[in-house]
């Protein structure tokens, strides 16, 4: 019978032909399908060789196929002669086998196509699809890291502050400005990027030079004509706060310990110091002055804070002086060194209280180009000032 045919290795031909149909099966897994009626079939262990690269290699993987089984198939053919009986059933069995074979091709062409496809189509890197908030969050995050690069690599400013001695706050910015201009001079003490700006009872010396500043801080301790000056060299401008309607009873040596303790803020007292007090109706408006920044915020969003039995409100103390002679800012009319008046009320040549002209324009406004001049350079608000005035409180941090 042909099912006990052998080949040279002693194997009956139908082991042979059950081994050629476990390797379309095997094929048809891998291809995740496999016909039901074929489930029963034990299939060989997986045969390496079969997976495309791409849509044009799908010879590679049909291949196997077209010699799969041919060797054995030969050899059934020979060892069954001319028995009729055998020849039938083996018949039979190559029809059902080329059934399998053309089922087996339509899907591992079909597969091997596709698959091919997306290899190719995995090659190219597909455009990025973001929603509105993913790239909300990656512009703000793009903007901090911007800020942070600016900051690294722009120069630290140095600050130097110096102030007349106390008594002398009121009128002494251009005395301590007109001593540092005549007895010192910025190249020698290497002040290349100097910066002068009025600050009360006092100046401003801004450099990037560590070193020039601690040199000119000490040129002013040295010189006869400056050594009383109080002098302090400070990250950033010292921010200034007021305090309206403090108690009078309250001395004003004890106010910073009063309003850390009573208010549970913490601090310590000597970064805050009492430059000013007014007498007013209601008891006294105290302006302080605070060296540590995070404190003067903290207090400053409190908006109003406890002095003894008094509820005193907070307010920011922005600096920001205007000059009633030449209608400038930055410095009040006793320190100016401007040869001519200009007017307040109308912009001419001539003193604010000489002004005879009924029309208004702003000489703050005009020089600033501002469209809207037909106001005094003191009403409020004048859009000049307020710019201004809100620039001065991004510099000390307030906003």
């Amino acid at each position: 019978m042909a099912g006990y045919y052998r080949d040279p290795d002693r194997r009956p031909a139908r082991m042979l032909f059950r081994e050629s149909i476990a390797q379309y099966i095997n094929i048809l897994k891998q291809q995740d399908f496999v016909p039901e009626w074929l489930s029963r079939v034990k299939p060989l262990p997986p045969q390496p060789g079969y997976e495309p690269t791409t849509c044009g290699s799908r010879a590679e993987y049909l291949s196997p196929l077209d010699h799969c089984g041919g060797a054995e198939k030969d050899e059934i053919s020979r060892n069954i002669g001319g028995d009729p009986q055998a020849s039938q059933h083996l018949r039979g069995l190559l029809d059902e086998f080329q059934k399998v074979k053309e089922i087996a091709l339509q899907v591992v062409e079909k597969n091997a196509c596709l698959e091919g496809r997306v290899r190719e189509l995995a090659r190219v890197k597909p455009a990025e699809t973001r929603t509105f908030a993913e790239v909300t969050r990656t512009n703000l995050a793009n903007k901090g890291r911007d800020g942070e690069n600016r900051s690294a690599t722009s120069e630290r400013k140095e600050v130097l502050l110096v102030r007349a001695p106390e008594g002398e706050e009121e009128t002494s910015s251009g005395e301590v400005r007109e001593k540092l201009v005549r007895h010192f001079d910025p190249i020698t003490l290497g002040l290349k990027d100097i910066g002068l700006r009025p600050i009360r009872g006092g100046v401003a010396v801004t450099t990037t030079s560590a070193t020039a500043i601690k040199n000119l801080k000490d040129r002013i301790m040295e010189h006869e004509q400056t050594k009383k000056f109080e002098t302090k060299i400070v990250d950033a401008a010292e921010l200034e706060i007021r305090l309206i309607s403090v108690d009078r009873h309250v001395d004003s040596e004890d106010i910073s310990r009063i309003l850390l303790e009573q208010n549970e803020i913490e601090g310590a007292e000597e970064d805050i110091k009492v430059v000013w007090k007014t007498d007013r109706k209601f008891g006294y408006h105290v302006t302080l002055r605070i060296s540590n920044i995070g404190l003067a915020k903290e207090i400053v969003q409190k908006q109003s804070v406890n002095i003894g039995w008094s509820k005193c409100r907070v307010m920011e103390n922005v600096y920001l002086p205007k000059c009633t002679y030449c209608t400038r800012l930055w410095h009040r009319e006793g320190n100016c060194y401007a040869k001519k008046a200009r007017c307040t009320e109308c912009g001419g040549s001539h003193y604010y209280k000489d002004c005879r002209e009924e029309e208004k324009s702003c000489p703050l406004c005009v020089d600033a180009g501002k469209q809207t001049v037909d106001h005094s350079m003191w009403d409020g608000p004048c859009p000049t000032f307020e710019d201004r005035y809100q620039r001065r409180r991004r510099e000390l941090g307030f906003a």
